[in-house]
């Protein structure tokens, strides 16, 4: 457009003026970023959990969620993301989180998701964790920070996303 404009201005004897160029090449906008400074990966499944952390464990959990995301982010996952509930009661008369997870007050609910590619992305990932961890810790299980029977879990495919 802007050589056409240059050769009707030309050809009718008309001053040029001032001429928009365009960029040669086109830099696409940077993707919003999250508060520790690192670019957000987009994904189409997330695996989630709610759990009560007893108060007194919260560094012991703090340290085991450190390991899950050193070990998830190793074998493929996009986002690993463990996050302390801010405001229990956001609104009157919903169900909450905390009543989800049975939270007592000498707990903290905790919110944590994963985030894939794809399911198959999502299996492939877990498949090497679980090996990872299953070598670990062949001498016994890892002693929990929480009570596995209050934790809540499920997988989720992303229907509308940024």
């Amino acid at each position: 457009m802007v050589i056409n404009l240059f050769k009707h201005r030309v050809l009718m004897g008309k001053p040029l003026g001032k001429i928009r160029r365009r960029p040669l090449c086109y830099t696409p906008p940077v993707r919003p970023k999250n508060r520790n400074n690192t670019t957000m990966k987009k994904g189409t499944y997330v695996e989630g959990f709610v759990i009560s952390i007893p108060k007194k464990n919260t560094a012991k959990y703090k340290t085991m969620a450190r390991e899950g995301l050193k070990t998830w982010m190793k074998y493929g996952a996009l986002d690993y993301k463990e996050c302390i509930i801010d405001v229990p009661n956001p609104l009157k008369g919903t169900f909450t989180f905390r009543k989800m997870a049975k939270t007592k007050p000498s707990e903290a609910t905790w919110f944590s998701f994963i985030t894939y590619k794809s399911k198959a992305h999502r299996d492939a990932v877990n498949k090497k964790v679980m090996a990872y961890f299953a070598k670990k810790y062949s001498k016994g299980p890892m002693a929990m920070p929480f009570d596995m029977k209050r934790m809540a879990h499920a997988t989720f495919r992303v229907e509308v996303g940024a």
